[in-house]
């Protein structure tokens, strides 16, 4: 029945996506509505046999003396049209929304506020003249010295100047509402999943008192495999969430951190399933520093959150399917190229 449902909620949303099966959305709409409508002839159809068997079985036990009931041959197939149409509409509309997505209207804008968060956490490195200019930390060692004394104003400097300060402005933007960030690390040589003790604090200092995060079994050995991220972001959405009482639309998911194969991963498990993902654009009209100004400040928090630098991937539900072989759109999408 759910399965159904969704169906036809598909089918409608096909209907006004000005897609190219649009048209045949619109009949198996309309030819499920029309049996619908003609359900309660099929309900008196049902009656007047049910009475008439009754009847038959208690006239033949000699109980009552009671006439059958009649059923004209006209009347019945006025009652079994409108099962037949409601079941084609059902199974047209089904048939319409099978194999899979096609994201409608998609658009960004600024991130609603978030309880849970989902980051990659990429490897602790400089940004050249800008990380010296603003006194970054070299290391992850040293980051974590710089953590006891983070009240000071230069912290923020600091670690938005590092391959870091996303991390930070994701939690920073949420921190009003922020109470779970889900780090997902990688493993192996070179990889992230020893740095993540300094990382979580980081995200705490961006949070508030009340955060709590979590990055034990969250590392992806083989960042290259786009499986792994999926099913990685997938147990988070369906399992641990949950867990800590989150519905999918109080999680996003970060896709600004990690390599260029994990944010693919990222997306694939999350668009177009109603899980929310965001990131901080790359233009330099985005930047978390503010070169332009000497000394080098970090910009405001209210600054992100109004400047449009930190944004939320929104799309429709994907209802329009998936295009058959041979024709447009049917082809595959390759996420290989310069990683982050």
């Amino acid at each position: 029945m759910r399965r159904a449902l969704l169906s036809l909620r598909d089918a409608y949303e096909l209907l006004i996506s000005r897609h190219r099966r649009s048209n045949r959305a619109f009949y198996a709409l309309l030819l499920f509505t029309v049996g619908s409508a003609g359900v309660l002839s099929t309900l008196d159809v049902l009656w007047t046999v049910c009475g008439a068997l009754l009847t038959g079985v208690l006239r033949w036990a000699g109980v009552v003396s009671w006439k059958i009931p009649e059923v004209s041959w006209p009347r019945l197939i006025g009652g079994v049209i409108p099962l037949l149409m409601l079941w084609g509409g059902l199974k047209w509309a089904q048939r319409l929304t099978r194999g899979g997505p096609l994201v409608r209207g998609t658009h960004l804008e600024r991130p609603a506020p978030a309880i849970g968060l989902v980051v990659f956490l990429s490897r602790y490195t400089m940004r050249g003249a800008l990380s010296v200019e603003a006194g970054t930390p070299t290391s992850v060692e040293a980051l974590g010295a710089a953590l006891n004394d983070a009240a000071s104003g230069d912290f923020r400097r600091q670690i938005f100047a590092s391959a870091w300060g996303p991390l930070y402005a994701a939690a920073e933007y949420h921190r009003d509402s922020l109470r779970h960030c889900w780090i997902i690390t990688t493993g192996g040589s070179g990889g992230t999943s020893a740095d993540v003790g300094v990382a979580e604090r980081v995200v705490r200092l961006a949070g508030d008192g009340s955060l709590t995060c979590y990055s034990a079994g969250l590392t992806v050995q083989n960042a290259s495999d786009v499986t792994e991220v999926v099913r990685v972001v997938d147990r988070i959405y369906r399992e641990l969430a949950p867990a800590v009482g989150l519905e999918p639309e109080n999680v996003v998911t970060d896709i600004t951190g990690g390599t260029g194969m994990m944010s693919a991963g990222a997306m694939l498990a999350t668009v177009g399933v109603r899980r929310r993902v965001q990131y901080l654009r790359q233009d330099a009209d985005a930047a978390l520093i503010d070169a332009s100004e000497k000394p080098i400040r970090a910009r405001r928090r209210d600054e992100i959150a109004g400047g449009r630098i930190l944004v939320e991937v929104v799309t429709g539900r994907d209802v329009l399917p998936r295009e058959e072989p041979g024709h447009p759109g049917s082809g595959t999408i390759d996420f290989t190229g310069p990683g982050r």
